[in-house]
């Protein structure tokens, strides 16, 4: 599939300002209370979503549904009215890739520890967890703002930055390379905008991803937490 969607939450202005270098334990703290706090977020366990996904590149805009449930499951559907119809699925131990180029696709080995780690459903306050590893390397840009820098690292090796604003906490954007069958090696940039609370959690309701050779970008215009998602939604597809 050449498109993915991960972690949702995002950030509310949360004024604390540090006076030396943080800790990364210092900014994921920052950072977790920004968002509204771990208990607020811990009682999340659903999450449906619907919007549209824009291709600069094409000038066009397909309509999306993802529908998340807690620890591990994430169903990305997008209707492309060019292109046709795209899907992305983790089913715990099992996922699946869908698009009209290349058919219908089981995940990797490989792939299915990105997309857990991607997709785990309280990624928000786990972070530690799943990269046991982390360093803060100092302030670098994204836009016009100043973000501390996490250089993070998971145990099979995946390394992955996380910049939070130096003056709200909240994630401004993450870096990963993921491999690409056709490309290689591929940098992706995801970046996190236009805040608003969901049942007491900031989510952002812009998330733009960029490669060097695409850019894809999701407009949410709706999303529900705690709602009930049949599991069957996250089975593999039968065509």
């Amino acid at each position: 599939a050449r498109f993915f969607l991960a972690s949702l939450a995002a950030s509310t202005l949360f004024p604390v300002c540090f006076a030396q270098t943080p800790s990364a334990g210092d900014l994921l703290s920052r950072y977790e209370e920004a968002l509204g706090g771990k208990a607020a977020l811990a009682k999340l366990d659903t999450r449906v979503a619907k919007g549209s996904m824009e291709i600069p590149d094409d000038n066009t805009h397909a309509p999306f549904e993802l529908y998340q449930k807690a620890p591990g499951k994430y169903y990305l559907f997008v209707n492309d009215p060019d292109n046709g119809q795209s899907r992305v699925i983790l089913n715990g131990p099992s996922g699946w890739t869908q698009d009209p180029d290349s058919g219908l696709h089981e995940m990797t080995e490989q792939e299915l520890i990105a997309a857990r780690r991607d997709y785990d459903f309280h990624r928000e306050i786990r972070l530690a967890s799943l990269f046991p590893t982390m360093k803060v390397t100092g302030k670098e840009p994204v836009g016009t703002q100043q973000a501390w820098v996490i250089e993070a690292s998971a145990p099979d090796g995946a390394t992955e930055k996380l910049y939070f604003d130096v003056s709200s906490g909240l994630l401004l954007e993450r870096d990963y390379e993921r491999v690409n069958p056709d490309a290689g090696i591929v940098m992706n940039r995801v970046f996190f905008s236009g805040y608003r609370k969901v049942d007491g959690v900031m989510m952002p309701f812009t998330i733009r991803q960029s490669t060097a050779d695409d850019e894809l970008i999701f407009h949410f215009e709706d999303i529900r937490t705690n709602v009930p998602i049949d599991d069957s939604r996250f089975t593999k597809p039968t065509s």
